[in-house]
């Protein structure tokens, strides 16, 4: 009995050690495919037409493990190509990502991890 007690205890730890802790996630820039960036933080609609190949970039905060954010804008799903810790005063609070987009023709930005939309604000055309 003390060893069934044992094993449970131990495996919920072990379960709930390696849950992530995301506290939010924002969508900061886009990038055409000369890797010039424009701001969209305060913005709702991007001023440059991002249609056909663009990288987006966002930024999570909180206690990441093993999953990786989604980013699409409209029907254009985006593919991690740099990966980033950010860190301050020593400690690390997030990540930033890159995302490439090959196919986009215009539609919301929308930045999701594990099933919860995190930002959806911006209009890219």
């Amino acid at each position: 009995m003390k060893n069934l007690l044992l094993l449970t205890l131990l495996l919920c730890n072990t379960a709930f050690a390696y849950s992530s802790n995301v506290i939010n996630g924002y969508a900061v820039a886009m990038l055409d495919h000369r890797m010039v960036e424009e701001n969209i933080q305060a913005k709702r609609k991007t001023d440059k037409d991002y249609n056909g190949y663009c990288f987006s970039k966002v930024y999570l905060f909180g206690k990441l493990f093993h999953e990786k954010p989604k980013v699409k804008i409209g029907n254009s799903q985006g593919h991690i190509i740099k990966e980033q810790l950010i860190i301050k005063n020593g400690i690390a609070i997030g990540k930033e990502y890159i995302f490439q987009h090959m196919t986009v023709t215009k539609g919301y930005l929308e930045l999701s991890y594990s099933g919860k939309v995190l930002d959806t604000k911006v209009f890219v055309k």
